[in-house]
């Protein structure tokens, strides 16, 4: 097995730190810095996502007009969350993604860095587990038919 190198040592130590990215923007003298996504963010952009409704459309057919501009206000809202990321999206949310999309007029190719370094942190593991846990939780799965769930209410009330 190699030794590792000071650089992954560094990336271990900042990732364990939990520190900011520095991210040049495309084109732009411009640098933004990413930092671990709070849960806040990641509800916002889940709903975000949920609500531009491109989870449901057919990927074969071609966008239409439409449908590319609500993909460019799609990336800026996306990013607009990534870098204000946690309590300052209550305030600056509105403003900021349309600063970023109307005034500055970034386009895919310059927001996408900042997407795949943000998407790096986002504590994976806990996550997942907390995303698992609420559907085992979640009320409304059906575990038993409406017969078996009648035999062991029947059951509980008989003893």
């Amino acid at each position: 097995m190699d030794k590792p190198k000071i650089e992954d040592q560094k990336d271990l130590i900042s990732i364990d730190k939990q520190k900011y990215d520095y991210v040049d923007i495309p084109r732009t003298d411009k640098k933004v810095k990413v930092g671990w996504m709070k849960p806040e963010t990641l509800t916002r952009i889940s709903e975000l996502v949920l609500d531009s409704g491109f989870m449901s459309q057919d990927e074969e057919t071609a966008p239409t007009y439409d449908q590319i501009h609500k993909y460019s206000k799609f990336a800026s809202k996306y990013v607009a969350l990534i870098l204000l990321n946690g309590f300052k999206i209550n305030f600056l949310y509105c403003i900021y993604w349309r600063w970023l999309y109307y005034v500055k007029g970034y386009d895919y190719d310059q927001l996408i860095p900042i997407i795949l370094t943000a998407k790096k942190k986002v504590p994976s593991a806990g996550l997942r587990i907390a995303i698992i846990s609420a559907q085992q939780m979640n009320v409304t799965t059906m575990t038993m038919t409406k017969k078996e769930q009648e035999l062991f209410q029947s059951a509980l009330t008989s003893e």
